[in-house]
């Protein structure tokens, strides 16, 4: 397995295996209709293919992608591993890697955490410096903003 940046010809499998996850995960935590804006709205093709032209996207590659990381600037955002392979490591894997680029350039490393990942994040050192708050389809959408310094 390598990590290595996204190229426009792996939009198609980068969005299916966000889906997939989002689809897979996200429903025990978000009603059907904030379901379905982050796997149809916020992660998008059109956005997964946007990104990846902008050389932000990474993916974790074996035989197939097994995940995905965006990195923009000092901020992490949709990082996302295919169903079947979680906790093996390979999430770290990526947030480790997304925290060497930003390395290069920032002290401090900031996402926004979805509930299924939030733990995730507070296990590997991220803290919670706010919430916010979004209106998606008449709901509130509430969400922590996260940080870790990475000196």
């Amino acid at each position: 397995m390598r990590i290595e940046k996204a190229n426009k010809k792996d939009a198609a499998e980068v969005y299916a295996l966000i889906k997939e996850s989002i689809l897979a995960v996200y429903p025990s935590y978000y009603s059907p209709a904030v379901t379905a804006w982050f796997s149809n709205d916020a992660h998008s093709l059109g956005k997964v293919a946007s990104d990846i032209a902008a050389g932000c996207v990474y993916v974790l590659r074996g035989a197939r992608i097994c995940g995905t990381v965006t990195v923009r600037e000092d901020h992490i955002e949709g990082l996302f591993v295919l169903l079947g392979f979680g906790r093996r490591g390979f999430g770290g894997e990526l947030l480790r890697f997304a925290e060497s680029l930003i390395a290069e350039k920032f002290l401090v490393a900031r996402l926004e955490s979805s509930a299924p990942a939030e733990r995730f994040y507070r296990e590997r050192g991220y803290r919670t410096v706010r919430e916010e708050t979004a209106q998606v389809f008449g709901e509130t959408l509430r969400y922590p903003c996260m940080e870790k310094e990475i000196v």
